[in-house]
């Protein structure tokens, strides 16, 4: 969400200076004299766009990653699942994700709603698990 904020301030910055450079051209078309300067403002905007890019820059883009508990719980369920029941199981296996949920509100936190949610925390975990398993 963030960096769909970013994006809209950038631009917005963009049809602002295109507004000014109309006005600049228009004002001297005015009856009375405009004692102003738009170059204050055109640097108030260029610092902004550069705050925007280094937003830009830092924000993942695909929104932002689960929550690293989310990888931790989802460990502690696979692996007490692996034990119990001799095998691992799958990351789209719908009771694990089940169980993910209940334990993830045993933390304190609240559920996830729909369980199919753990499955992205419960692939990263398979793949960070078969990395570090190889050392």
């Amino acid at each position: 969400m963030v960096r769909k904020h970013l994006k809209s301030v950038k631009d917005g910055i963009r049809r602002f200076e295109a507004t000014l450079n109309a006005a600049d051209n228009g004002w001297a078309e005015l009856s009375y004299p405009i004692d102003y300067d738009t170059r204050a403002v055109r640097d108030a905007l260029a610092k902004l766009g550069e705050v925007c890019d280094r937003g830009l820059a830092e924000v993942p883009k695909g929104g932002h990653p689960s929550e690293p508990g989310r990888l931790i719980c989802a460990i502690v369920v696979v692996e007490a699942w692996t034990k119990v029941h001799g095998q691992q199981p799958s990351a789209a296996s719908r009771q694990p994700q089940q169980r993910c949920d209940d334990y993830w509100r045993a933390c304190g936190y609240p559920s996830l709603g729909y369980p199919r949610n753990w499955e992205r925390s419960a692939g990263r975990r398979d793949q960070r698990y078969k990395r570090v398993s190889a050392l």
